[in-house]
């Protein structure tokens, strides 16, 4: 027997005595029926819910006559005569009428959607089309209908339980009830093991917050249709996929029923689990993770896998009792091999767009490309299979009627109707905010750290949730209707997109590309005071949080005018990075990263050389050769290197032609380069920041054109926000992101800036030698990893978003392919076709790029469908606003100029 569920309204008399003697607003005492068969449940609910509260009932009557009872009582209901059955929705007052009718036989509680469904009579479907829905399908409505279809249809489903929800008190039973978290693998031959394991799985977490209904609705659905051949093209791609429908959060979904100690008011489906928090935040992520959280990382403590298949004993007891949902969700996850996609259905509140995808940061540029191909499809095919949003405007306008007589329109932004169907990006593009233990960002995580190295996405939908306490999300067949067309859709197409091949390309036009090395921007786990007895690293002057250990600022020199004081200064940073074991139980994860592995990963991606350099071999003459660059490209992301030899030999190869790429704390060089347009950049105008993350605003309709297919997030909000890293990944919690610019004062006209509020420049390219070969500022890109917070399973090396790797593909010149099935479907900026350098190992000099294959391709029509304008220009270097985030805290990097400096700069240690 299943138990049904309650609110705190309606149990707001209830006692903690036995379950059928609780006092309730309908009746003092419990009250048997000894001439119908009732279900203790529903003799419970009869008599402790409020007087105006429905019961969805299911009564079977010994003759027809019972029709015309239950029909004196209620204005309408269901009927199925061949079983003398009905279904209606009953206030107590006229559900004890009915109870004591004589042709009444039995009388039972029947929460969900098909009000038959204890009958086990599915003759129009398990899962019935919303029209013909009474109200949300039910957490035991689900149950029930799947393993029907598990029966019917045993060569192609399996229904796989593996562990449960924390529980919320059930008050009928005087205890907690802990809910099964279940998966649906629906494949062809299910029983063949070998095979099953060697196909690639696609997952669909369906519903991880509970008040956001439209996953479980659109998912169970598209189950039933392609197990009853309603989606043959789908049933045909079984033999190559296993797909994952996964339950992550019953709590959140039962409580609404009336037999549960439910918090909100008036009850209703919950976001949160049983334990109160929000299962969309606890998975184990690497990257800076708030200590209220109980990551559900099951390998336990010592973070290694000691109960393959199962948690292991030794999980940490927050996490096991707060959040063995994430728990049982990761742990099993991680069972399969060759898990490909990951979609996590969500749903939102009124919304400019409709849909909105959120694309988590990280990864490679094939990881960046899946990713970017996924979105553009669904993209495309939504708006292909459900028209116009304009074919939704009454459908809309139903919604917010709804919210109208809730009250919800006090809230900004709640009752206005969409005004486009899909729009995507980054959540901090679209909403404003960047989530900690994202299911999308653990699931892209490599397997190496603990997550599934799929291809994710986050959807959203709009008119599928309840923000405000007042609030209760009404089942209204026409929204879901709308929701199962769009999120059907959006599950076909990750299918079908799965059966392609998919990968990413760097053009370079032969443009090669070096990057100054450092070991300054790596961080290791050994340099944790906690961890090992290695010397703590910190990451410079003015980090939010250095590691505690003792510093020496360096005072750097090169050649000017004016005198210093060359003496030593000590900084001594106070221990206050927090031992992970000692605030989650988990110890931390070993690691090692730098923001130069970008460039590692992009040498292979690459069909020019990217290779490292030291700070000695610059000194040393190497980036010039017979007065021609030996490196068309050099980047520089820091500024542990900086004396006069260093830049009079970067002045001397930005003038033979070469392009130099300055982010971040690189940015600070730009102050000693002898260049035309930089001249007046100095100590005192080059600044360093530490904003509520990282983000250019896009501001003007020109930068805005050059990023109109960027990433999706075109906003119909008055603005647009571009995120070009991740600051969690790295370790980073909000209001530490750290930023470089450039007072706009000090930069000549012929440079061309990315000017934000207060006249500082993150955001600049100066030619030189040719359009886009000079110098290029950046001022937040490819910061070092941030080890002063939480971050019990490590760091990542960088954090890009498509975003930033096309501010740095476009500052050196590259052109990012997506190639599907070999084909170029889609590109992000373009190359330069000026090549100034000559390496030693080239025959001949070389003026002018020779085209790559996938430069002088010719679009097809299905390729010309997915492009825009932006793809085959792409945005070059564009004046690009950033953020000015509240709360920003800023000082001078300052440099003091000695006149008797020698080549190689003093530095006083």
């Amino acid at each position: 027997m299943g138990n049904p569920s309650i609110s705190r309204r309606e149990f707001a008399a209830l006692s903690a005595g036995a379950a059928g003697a609780v006092l309730g607003t309908g009746t003092a005492t419990s009250r048997s029926f000894s001439a119908v068969e009732t279900t203790p449940r529903y003799e419970f609910l009869l008599n402790n819910v409020e007087d105006d509260h429905t019961i969805p009932t299911l009564v079977t009557f010994t003759d027809d006559s019972g029709y015309d009872v239950l029909a004196e009582h209620v204005p309408s209901y269901r009927s199925h005569e061949a079983d003398l059955a009905a279904y209606a929705k009953l206030v107590p007052k006229d559900a004890r009428a009915v109870v004591e009718a004589e042709p009444t036989e039995q009388v039972e509680y029947a929460p969900g959607s098909n009000p038959f469904w204890k009958l086990d009579k599915y003759g129009d479907g398990v899962f019935l089309d919303p029209e013909d829905s009474v109200d949300f399908i039910g957490l035991e409505e689900a149950r029930s209908g799947v393993e029907f279809l598990e029966q019917r249809h045993g060569d192609r489903l399996n229904v796989r339980t593996h562990g449960n929800g924390p529980g919320h008190e059930n008050l009928y039973q005087e205890t907690t009830d802990p809910r099964d978290v279940w998966t649906l693998e629906v494949t062809e031959n299910i029983g063949d093991t070998a095979t099953f394991a060697e196909k690639e799985k696609l997952v669909f977490m369906m519903s991880v917050h509970g008040d956001e209904r439209a996953g479980i609705e659109a998912g169970l659905r598209f189950v039933e249709e392609i197990l009853d051949g309603q989606r043959a093209d789908i049933e045909e791609l079984l033999s190559e996929f296993v797909l994952l429908f996964v339950s992550p959060n019953p709590g959140g979904w039962v409580v609404r029923e009336p037999i549960y100690d439910n918090p909100t008011e008036p009850p209703d489906f919950r976001r949160f689990n049983a334990a109160g928090l929000d299962p969309n935040r606890q998975y184990p992520v690497p990257g800076w993770i708030l200590p209220s959280y109980a990551p559900g990382e099951p390998d336990g403590s010592n973070l290694v896998d000691d109960d393959i298949g199962d948690v292991d004993d030794d999980v940490p007891d927050n996490s096991s009792e707060q959040t063995p949902d994430t728990l049982a969700v990761v742990d099993h996850l991680r069972t399969y091999e060759n898990v490909e996609y990951l979609l996590d259905l969500h749903g939102m509140y009124a919304n400019s767009s409709a849909i909105a995808s959120l694309t988590p940061a990280g990864g490679t540029p094939s990881d960046r490309a899946g990713m970017e191909l996924l979105n553009r499809t669904l993209k495309r095919n939504i708006e292909s299979s459900l028209g116009s949003v304009d074919r939704w405007q009454d459908t809309f306008e139903t919604a917010v009627e709804d919210y109208e007589n809730q009250d919800a329109c006090q809230y900004n932004g709640f009752c206005e109707t969409p005004e486009t169907l899909f729009e995507y990006g980054s959540a901090l593009d679209l909403f404003g905010y960047t989530p900690t233990g994202a299911i999308d960002s653990w699931a892209v995580t490599p397997e190496s750290k603990g997550g599934l190295g799929a291809t994710a996405l986050t959807l959203e939908i709009v008119f599928a949730n309840s923000f405000p306490e007042d609030m209760r999300v009404s089942f209204l067949p026409e929204i879901t209707r709308f929701h199962l067309e769009a999120y059907g859709t959006a599950i076909e197409t990750t299918i079908r997109q799965a059966a392609n091949e998919v990968d990413g390309a760097v053009a370079t036009g032969e443009r090669s590309t070096a990057y100054l090395e450092s070991d300054s921007l790596t961080r290791s786990s050994a340099d944790l005071s906690y961890v090992g007895a290695g010397e703590a690293v910190a990451g410079g002057v003015g980090t939010a949080s250095p590691v505690g250990g003792e510093y020496v600022h360096k005072t750097r020199v090169f050649g000017g005018k004016g005198t210093i004081d060359a003496g030593t200064t000590q900084l001594t940073a106070t221990e206050n990075t927090p031992d992970p074991e000692a605030v989650f139980g988990y110890q931390q994860q070993e690691y090692e990263v730098t923001p130069l592995s970008v460039f590692e990963t992009l040498a292979d991606y690459a069909d020019a050389p990217v290779e490292p350099v030291g700070a000695d071999e610059i000194r040393g003459g190497t980036l010039v050769a017979d007065g021609t660059p030996t490196y068309d490209n050099l980047v520089v992301c820091h500024d542990d290197s900086i004396d006069t030899a260093f830049l009079t030999a970067l002045t001397e190869y930005v003038e033979a032609g070469g392009n130099l790429v300055l982010t971040d704390a690189g940015v600070e060089v730009a102050a000693g380069l002898d260049i035309a347009g930089l001249e007046s950049v100095d100590e005192e105008s080059v600044s360093r920041s530490e904003n509520r993350f990282p983000s250019y605003e896009v501001g003007d309709e020109e930068t805005q054109q050059l990023l109109d297919d960027n990433t999706g997030s075109k906003s119909t909000r008055g603005r647009s926000i571009q995120e070009p890293w991740n600051y969690p990944r790295l370790g980073y919690k909000r209001g530490q992101s750290p930023e470089y610019s450039v007072s706009d004062f000090a930069l000549g006209e012929a440079v061309e800036v990315h000017t934000g509020r207060d006249a500082a420049v993150r955001l600049a390219s100066l030619p030189v030698q040719a359009e886009r070969v000079g110098v290029h500022l950046l001022g937040s890109l490819l910061p070092p990893a941030e080890q002063g917070n939480l971050h019990p399973f490590g760091l990542f090396d960088h954090s890009l978003t498509l975003f930033g790797y096309q501010l740095l593909y476009n500052a050196l010149g590259y052109r990012f392919d997506c190639l599907q099935n070999g084909k170029q479907e889609a590109t992000f900026g373009s190359t330069i076709a000026t090549k100034f350098a000559k390496r030693p190992d080239e025959q001949t000099p070389t003026e002018t790029a020779t085209p790559t294959a996938t430069e002088t391709a010719e679009p097809t029509p299905d390729e010309t469908e997915t492009a825009s304008p932006a793809d085959d220009d792409g945005p070059g270097f564009g004046p690009l606003t950033a953020l000015a985030g509240a709360g920003t805290t800023s000082y001078v990097l300052r440099r003091r100029l000695d006149d008797t400096a020698s080549d190689e700069g003093v530095s006083s240690d």
